[in-house]
């Protein structure tokens, strides 16, 4: 979440706190080294992919996201300016725009 929208607070963001606080660590960070050994090659995906990456998101950064889109045979990218990790979640309609853009 941006500053601005953990500021605003709301039921999205008491829920999301409530998660971290009450989430069994050992396995949550076991989940998280699964992802970061996490490998395939991406060449062999044909389909088409598309890449949303927000701009603040420190996760799967704008960076990280290009990259993965430059490495897919079939791919687009896009970046969403100003939204971090979770603002889909706030902003639905802003990420159905964004799943039904034109290729």
């Amino acid at each position: 979440f941006t500053l601005q929208e953990r500021e605003a607070g709301g039921p999205l963001l008491d829920y999301a706190r409530k998660c971290l606080r009450e989430a069994d660590r050992p396995s949550w960070a076991a989940d998280l080294e699964s992802i970061a050994r996490f490998s395939f090659d991406l060449s062999t995906i044909s389909v088409p992919v598309l890449l949303i990456a927000a701009e603040r998101d420190p996760v799967s950064t704008p960076e990280v996201m290009a990259q993965m889109a430059a490495a897919l045979p079939n791919a687009r990218f896009v970046l969403w300016p100003g939204a971090a990790h979770m603002s889909p979640f706030l902003y639905p309609e802003r990420l159905a725009e964004l799943l039904t853009l034109r290729w």
